[in-house]
């Protein structure tokens, strides 16, 4: 037996070997350190638990901290990504869908021009790849435009895309079978005009290789648009061209041009479509499989005075961006002058 005696008071405890309570000492004003009462043992095992439940507490707290820095940079490049971001007004995210296919990313809106996919069967999908997926776009305001009805130009498997996409809308140059019950409009011309909320469409025509065919002038959220998929300016084989009054008319619905996408030839109309118009940035297309002839089309554009900037995709999915009248490169694609 072990007896402590101070201030009158007597403190025992039976078994030599257990320490004291500390805290008992404690609430009586006395210091264990002073009668040698020790720390009582934990149970082997509760060491480690306790040390376990710390460590798993504090990485708990370091994984919550973590996420609330990184979760909106995290969303931000999800978003980003697949093409799902805000833009102001006046500001476009493009993707280069191949051959004569873009999709313009815009404030409130979605636009896919002359979109295909013909044999490639893609094993992934969406815009950064090149080929769309209905999925990813499916909360978007979509508007599909459609040039004419060449294989190159025209796919139908746009037509699926309805199924998955609750806000999405067509517009063809020429009478499309209305066997296909899709939410359609045909602007067939001449000269057709047509505004939809925030979204005014201009056209022009031509008829190429026997079929009818517009080139289309498209004003939305704060940008102007043109894409000109064959257009020629013709009505027939060995008509003469309309296209310098057909630009003049265009000139007279907007006083600039922002992207404009255009076949990759420098003889008639095109390069009198490109002076008259006197666009910001040239998409040139029509090269599937051989985006290295964007390249000489860019050339000959400089020799012949012309330097506005000539953006030249180099694969299906390219991206970029535009904002403040001037595009940001994307990471394999070129830009000239």
């Amino acid at each position: 037996m072990r007896v402590f005696a101070r201030s009158g008071k007597t403190f025992m405890k039976v078994g030599q070997n257990d320490p004291f309570d500390r805290n008992l000492f404690s609430s009586l004003g006395l210091n264990p350190d002073s009668y040698g009462v020790k720390e009582k043992p934990e149970k082997p095992g509760i060491k480690m638990k306790k040390e376990s439940k710390m460590r798993d507490k504090s990485n708990k707290n370091l994984l919550l901290l973590i996420t609330l820095f990184a979760l909106p940079v995290i969303l931000s490049g999800f978003l980003s990504e697949s093409g799902i971001l805000e833009l102001k007004p006046g500001d476009a995210e493009i993707w280069y869908l191949g051959h004569c296919g873009y999709a313009v990313k815009t404030h409130n809106h979605l636009l896919i021009f002359d979109y295909i996919e013909l044999e490639e069967n893609p094993t992934e999908r969406g815009l950064n790849k090149g080929f769309v997926d209905p999925l990813e776009i499916s909360d978007l305001n979509v508007s599909v435009f459609v040039t004419h009805s060449h294989v190159d130009h025209y796919d139908e498997i746009i037509h699926s895309w309805q199924n998955e996409i609750k806000n999405i809308r067509y517009f063809f140059g020429w009478k499309v079978n209305e066997e296909q019950k899709i939410p359609h409009h045909y602007l067939e011309g001449p000269r057709e005009e047509l505004r939809l909320d925030d979204m005014e469409i201009y056209t022009v025509n031509s008829f190429h290789s026997f079929v009818p065919e517009v080139a289309y002038l498209v004003k939305v959220d704060g940008l102007v648009i043109y894409h000109g998929g064959d257009y020629q300016g013709k009505m027939g084989r060995n008509a003469p061209s309309n296209a310098k009054e057909d630009m003049q008319y265009l000139k007279t619905k907007t006083n600039a041009v922002d992207l404009f996408f255009i076949g990759a030839w420098t003889g008639p109309p095109y390069i009198q479509s490109i002076e008259s118009l006197q666009p910001k940035v040239i998409f040139p297309m029509h090269e599937r499989k051989k985006e290295a002839n964007y390249k000489r089309f860019a050339a000959e554009l400089k020799n012949l005075g012309i330097a506005i900037p000539v953006i030249r995709p180099e694969k299906r999915g390219d991206r970029f961006s535009f904002r403040n009248g001037t595009v940001q490169q994307s990471k394999t694609a070129s830009r000239d002058n």
